[in-house]
């Protein structure tokens, strides 16, 4: 028994003399109007020791988080950010004020009483840590403005400002305060014309088997046109494809809406459900044409981003997910000289096996300079019901922003994308009849530059919504073909978190 009195001593000993080298003297809240989710707290901290104390996180039961911040002027105008570390020099004291350091309360969890104690645990870089009751009070000079802390990143900057956000074309790579759900829209269209073999481009009769019937694909002669003497011969002879019918122009769109949850300082959630819409112009060897269609529910996916790491100015992403398989890989329509028949592999709405989502990305900003880059990748779980696996997608992008005012900022990017061949094959996609149903000829690699501007409400009824647009071409790509070469691509996005 005395041995445990005597280890018990020893252990609280330490903290009790830590308590003592760390006094905090005038603790308060600023009392802010009801319905106001934050607010700060004010302190003078006085260090005894001989070396400094460094107060590196704080928090308290009656916020969702406590943050370090500090004021900083930029372009002539205060601004709050966030900090890490708030050092008390040796035998000195730090003042936590409102022109300067506070403990920013964000997403109260009550109404703020005057004279009510609001406990605030300080942890120190040691491990050590003080819980001080802080008094609710009004303030003799101007309140401090926390409206802006809604929606803040955590990363080093107020989050109402346009560039707080990445471009419209990505996704990730995005903070808000725990407790923040945000609704997200966006809208991906892509229009591609011509065929492409490889980097040269092709014409359709190039790949097509001229105006005779491939012996090997099954199907009707109704409709074929007959040998002629007076069609060019370069168009009847046998070429190295010798395909009966091939897509000449695509469109598609793709729509997602998303919600997202802010599960913790460093953890956001997301569902997303997809919903595409393909066309595309067929030309059969005959010179039939015809316009399909195919439309449908994607897959809906699920994951989580965290933030593994972040200084003042910069942050570091991890992302992990899945899609379900949720689309359609069953999709008809009518087909030249076929019928209504199963559309080609990239018209499917769905892939038809569960993907993986990994990502990985990394933002910066300086002052109205921001940055970053983002890599994600689509891996396929294996063969689907109709016997084929979709390929793996890798996707690479780097972007620059630079804000003109908090309410708008223009972006450049640089996006580099690689996709696979597929492995298997849909018994019912003939590979010999559309170069779209060759399994084998799926794949490619694209590079995209893009422009784009972001748009943020500042105030009023609909502060902190976003408008995000984006625009890019193609500079270079290389395509396991033939297939359709990508002219333009579009982004839209809009967001609102509450």
């Amino acid at each position: 028994m005395k041995h445990y009195i005597f280890f018990t001593i020893c252990a609280i000993l330490p903290l009790s003399l830590f308590a003592q080298n760390a006094s905090f003297q005038n603790p308060y809240v600023q009392l802010v109007p009801e319905g106001m989710k934050n607010s700060a707290g004010f302190v003078v901290v006085k260090n005894t020791l001989d070396t400094p104390l460094k107060i590196v996180r704080a928090s308290s039961p009656r916020a969702a988080s406590v943050e370090l911040h500090t004021h900083t002027m930029e372009n002539g105008v205060m601004r709050m950010r966030p900090v890490q570390v708030i050092e008390v020099p040796a035998k000195g004291e730090t003042s936590f004020d409102p022109n300067g350091y506070h403990f920013m309360l964000i997403g109260l969890n009550g109404k703020l009483v005057e004279g009510e104690k609001i406990p605030i645990t300080v942890e120190f870089e040691s491990g050590e840590s003080q819980t001080i009751d802080f008094t609710v009070k009004p303030m003799a000079t101007p309140a401090m403005d926390h409206s802006q802390h809604s929606g803040h990143n955590h990363a080093g900057h107020n989050h109402n400002v346009a560039d707080m956000v990445a471009p419209a074309g990505v996704m990730g790579a995005h903070m808000h305060h725990p407790g923040a759900w945000m609704i997200d829209y966006r809208a991906m269209a892509m229009q591609m014309n011509g065929l492409q073999n490889g980097t040269r481009g092709v014409l359709p009769f190039e790949v097509l088997y001229g105006i005779y019937q491939d012996p090997r694909v099954q199907m009707p002669m109704t409709g074929l046109a007959p040998p002629s003497p007076l069609l060019p011969a370069a168009r009847i002879e046998q070429n190295q494809f010798r395909y009966m019918s091939t897509g000449t122009e695509m469109s598609m769109e793709m729509h997602m809406i998303s919600a997202m949850y802010q599960a913790g300082s460093d953890t956001m959630l997301m569902v997303m459900v997809p919903y595409q819409i393909s066309r595309m112009k067929m030309l059969a060897n005959n010179f039939q044409t015809a316009n399909m269609q195919a439309r449908g529910v994607g897959d809906v996916s699920l994951s989580a981003t965290f933030r593994v790491w972040t200084s003042d100015a910069h942050s570091v992403f991890l992302g992990a997910g899945i899609a379900l398989p949720t689309g359609s890989i069953d999709e008809k329509d009518w087909m030249p000289q076929m019928g209504k028949s199963q559309v080609a592999y990239a018209m499917q709405p769905g892939a038809g096996t569960a993907s993986f989502l990994p990502q990985v990305a990394y933002t910066g900003r300086e002052d109205r300079l921001s940055w970053g880059t983002q890599f994600d990748g689509t891996m396929r779980a294996g063969k689907n019901d109709n016997n084929y696996r979709a390929g793996n997608r890798y996707n690479g992008t780097a972007w620059a922003s630079w804000r003109f005012a908090d309410w708008i900022s223009v972006s450049a990017r640089v996006l580099q994308q690689k996709w696979e061949n597929y492995s298997g094959q849909d018994p019912s996609l003939d590979p010999m009849m559309d170069p779209g149903n060759d399994p084998r000829l799926q794949g490619g690699r694209r590079t995209d530059v893009l422009a784009g501007v972001n748009l943020v409400a500042t105030g009023g009824a609909f502060s902190g919504l976003r408008l995000l647009l984006e625009f890019g071409r193609p500079v270079r790509q290389h395509l396991n073909g033939p297939q359709m070469s990508t002219k333009w691509t579009g982004n839209f996005a809009t967001q609102f978190s509450f």
